[in-house]
Formats: C-alpha cells, structure tokens, sequence
C-alpha cells in the first residue's frame, strides 16, 4: 500500500484547491472602467485588426532578409561512356560549379528597396494606429454622451414625477382638473419611453466600442468621465504646419516615392544581367592505338557575360519613373487635404465651443431660474400647470441641446487631434513591433 506523507497531502490539496478557483475564475469575464486615454491604449494593445495589420511590417523584414542575397551557385555532373557500343572502356567526365556574381550594384539597390518598403509598413501600421485611436475615441464620447442624455432625462422624470404627485394632491382637493394629472401622466410615460430607447442606443455604442477594444460582447465595462473633462484631457493640437511631419499616411506616400526611385535605380541596375563564372573539372579516358587506354585531366575556368542588346529593362524603368511622378502628385493633394481637414476641425470646434458657452452661461441658468419660479407658484397656486410643464420641457431641450453641443464638441477635437496627429500615444517608440530577431537580421 502506497502511503503519502502529510506534508504531500497539503501539497495537493492546495495544488487541487488552485486549480478549481482557476477553473472557476476562468469563465467569469474581467471588469474593466477606463478613461478615454485607457480605453485608446487597450485598443493599441488588443484590437486584433491592429495585430493583423503587424504581420505586414514582418512581410516586409521578410522581403529585406531575403533582398540583397547572392543567388545559389550551381552545381554540373556529366558522364559519357562506350559501354552501349564498342565497350572499349572509353569514358569520359565533366564537374563544374558555377556561381553569378552582380556587379551592377544590384545587391545594394535590392536591400534598399527592402529598407524602404519596410519603412513604409511601418509607416501604415502607425496610421492604423492614428486611425483607431480617433476612431475608440468617437465611440467612447458616444457612449458617454449617451450616459449624460440618460441623466437629464432621469433628472427630468424626476421633476415630473415630483409634479404628478402634487397635481394629484390638487386635484384630489379639487384645485385642478384630471387634464392637469393626466398630462404630467403623459410627460412621465414620454420620457421613460425616451430613456429606454436611449439606453439602447448607449448599449449598441458600448457594444461597437468593446469590438474596437477586442473585447468580447459579454465582457464587463464601464466607463469614467465627463464631455467636459474628455474635452479638457485633448488638450491644444500642435502647429498645423508641424502636422505634416507628425502624419504617418503623408510620411507613407512620401515613402512610397522614395520606393518609386529605389525600385526605378533597381531595374537600371538590372538591365546588365548577372556575369556567371564557372570553374570546371574534366577527365578523359580514352582509347589510343596503339598505346591503349589514355587518360587526360583537365581544369577550366569560364566567364559568361550577357549582353543587353534587346532588353535593357527599359519598361520597367519607365513604370518606376511613372510610379514616382504619381506619388509625388498624391503627396501635394493629399497636404492639400490634410491642410482642409485641420481646418474645418478647428473651425467646427470653436463654434460649437462658443455656441455651448452661451448655452451654459446664460440660457440654462435662467431657463432654471424661471422653472423654479414657477415650480414655487404652482405648489402655491399661483402659476397655471401648462406655464411649468412648457417651462420643464424648454429646460429639458435646452439641457439636452447643451450635452449634444458637449459631445459635438469633443468630437471636433478629436477630429482635430486626429488631422494633426498630435496624441500622445503616437509616439514612435510606443509603436508595438514583434519579431526583434528578424528586425536584428534585417540590419546589415
């Protein structure tokens, strides 16, 4: 009979109580709350297009590993013998190798063109990267606007609920007429309407959020902030004429011209084929009347040499040159567009910046002074019920308008973040790429 000490007892009844709470742990999702700056960089590390995307930059160490190699040499075995006919022992056997050596520069423009489309990998994958942060960013403030809708609704019904119960009061001491309960009835069942549908619409945008984060629909996640702190946490953008060395896509075409003339220097390069020196062996036994059977060794050295009589490669060369004059041109119209983009941001951000000053300045103040007011003369009988029920919903629009302008705000100023590519997480050396052991093999 096998006995088990104590202390390997406790051994495995702690082992077995570790892996039932990890088995149990398994299934229960994380909860996450995140600030919109948390939620971006959660996306950078977990949106799984963005890990897709990666793979190209390793195609591209790939393509540079292998540009630049010499081709393979070549090995030659021949044989030659009587034996089929009269089977004097005559024989005869030939070995070369043979080895192209470029001598154009090929080699160097190959590694170049390499060098570059890596480059531009990288430079893609950091528009990407741009993109999704503005884009986590939209659907973050639509989700938290969509929470402050609620919330002024909520705080509404609140109010309305608090008139329901007086105008049931007043009428049940025959102050007021039933068409004064049942249109605050009404209100209240208008606005519960309005919060479902809302909270709908915020679940939708949570949903679409999670999917940016890589996150499973059914995992929890909450949200912190206010639209006037995210507004606050965008802080000024940069200079737009510094933009355009901050924009990975102009960085991109202006890679993709410097691609255009590595490419175009390549086929030059090319249009001399590559010189092959082969270095050979022969041996001869042969029959010779009448001393006999002979036998002659030999060493050979040749060169071959192609000549570009027909093909120089000038097709090739006129497509790359074509191919430069185009990314050039996409470059001038594409800071052009930047430049536009940058501007409507900003124009659109300050209007609606002013617009929602004046909002919350002075016409919700004294939109909330005057229901006050009334509020007070009604409890008292002085104010007619359809005067507070019209100065509620005049504040109502107004406090809503108010959270829309917030939130149309803060969304020009991500757009206008995003057209300068002024944040922060944009940083080069926060770019996630994987595979160092190729990128320290691709460096020559």
């Amino acid at each position: 009979m096998l006995l088990i000490s104590s202390r390997h007892r406790r051994f495995c009844h702690l082992l077995g109580v570790v892996i039932a709470a990890t088995i149990a742990g398994a299934g229960i999702p994380r909860s996450h709350a995140l600030t919109m700056e948390a939620s971006a960089q959660l996306a950078l590390r977990n949106n799984l297009e963005l890990k897709a995307a990666y793979y190209e930059v390793e195609k591209a160490r790939g393509r540079l590993l292998q540009a630049g190699l010499l081709p393979n040499p070549s090995l030659e075995l021949a044989g030659e013998t009587d034996r089929a006919f009269k089977n004097e022992g005559e024989r005869k056997f030939a070995l070369a190798v043979s080895q192209a050596f470029p001598i154009t520069g090929r080699l160097k423009h190959a590694r170049t063109v390499g060098r570059v489309e890596v480059a531009l990998a990288i430079a893609e994958i950091r528009n990407r990267e741009r993109l999704l942060i503005g884009d986590v960013q939209r659907m973050f403030i639509q989700v938290l606007a969509g929470s402050e809708q609620i919330a002024a609704r909520r705080e509404l019904l609140e109010t309305t609920n608090a008139l329901v119960t007086l105008s049931r009061q007043r009428f049940e001491a025959a102050q007021v007429s039933q068409v004064d309960v049942n249109l605050a009835n009404i209100e209240t069942q208008k606005l519960q309407q309005e919060i479902r549908l809302l909270e709908a619409d915020r679940e939708a945008n949570l949903l679409a959020l999670k999917q940016k984060l890589g996150l499973a629909p059914q995992t929890p996640l909450s949200i912190e902030g206010s639209l006037r702190g995210v507004a606050g946490s965008l802080g000024a953008p940069v200079d737009p004429r510094r933009a355009y060395s901050l924009r990975p896509d102009l960085r991109a075409v202006e890679l993709a011209a410097e691609r255009a003339r590595a490419e175009a220097r390549l086929a030059s390069s090319v249009a001399w084929g590559d010189p092959t020196v082969s270095f050979g062996f022969d041996q001869n036994r042969r029959s010779d009347v009448p001393i006999g059977l002979v036998t002659d060794r030999s060493l050979g050295l040749k060169l071959s040499i192609p000549l570009p009589a027909f093909n120089q490669n000038q097709g090739k060369i006129y497509e790359q040159q074509s191919a430069e004059r185009l990314a050039v041109g996409q470059l001038s119209a594409q800071r052009l567009g930047v430049q536009t983009e940058i501007a409507v941001a900003g124009e659109r951000a300050a209007r609606i910046g002013a617009a929602l000053e004046t909002y919350e300045r002075s016409l919700l103040p004294l939109i909330s002074q005057n229901t006050a007011v009334l509020q007070q003369g009604y409890r008292e009988g002085k104010a007619d019920f359809t005067q507070i029920l019209q100065s509620q919903n005049q504040r109502a629009t107004l406090r809503i308008a108010a959270v829309d302008l917030a939130r149309d705000r803060a969304l020009a100023l991500v757009d206008l973040q995003t057209a300068t590519a002024s944040n922060r997480l944009l940083a080069p050396e926060l770019l996630r790429l994987r595979r160092p052991a190729i990128q320290a093999q691709t460096k020559r």
